[in-house]
This record gives C-alpha cells, structure tokens and sequence, in this order.
C-alpha cells in the first residue's frame, strides 16, 4: 500500500499591501518533495482556494535556489 501525502501550499498570489507578486517558495518545496519521493511516497499539492499554485518570484532568484529545486520547477509546467 503507497502512502499519501497531500501538500496544501499558498494560494495567494500577491501581497496587497505592496502590490508584490508572491507564492511557495520554490526551495521550501522542492525539498520537501525530494524528502517525499525518496520514502516511496505519493504526493498531490492543492491550495486552499483551488487552481494553481504559483511559486514566488523572489524564490527564483540565483541566491535562493540549488541546482536542483529547478528540477520540480520545470517539471511542474
């Protein structure tokens, strides 16, 4: 029997107060997903309001990302 885990992640997509785009932060969840698929698990990711789950801007950015968190960027297109 596979195990499942269901990944509730953001669904806002921008800070109001700063009119700044945001999202998951990409490394945060690329880890966890790593930590995931290594025990065997199955994984589905929603958010709270339906729809996609955009990934913040910010997170895309040299400094705060490895090599590979990219792997799950572009796996998810």
């Amino acid at each position: 029997m596979s195990r499942n885990i269901l990944i509730v992640a953001t669904s806002v997509k921008e800070i109001p107060e700063r009119k700044l785009p945001t999202g998951v932060w990409l490394s945060t969840l690329a880890r966890f997903i790593r930590v995931i698929e290594t025990n065997h698990c199955d994984y589905t990711i929603i958010s709270p309001a339906g729809g996609e789950v955009k990934i913040d801007p910010m997170s895309l950015k040299w400094l705060f990302s490895k090599k590979g968190d990219w792997q799950y960027f572009y796996d998810s297109k």
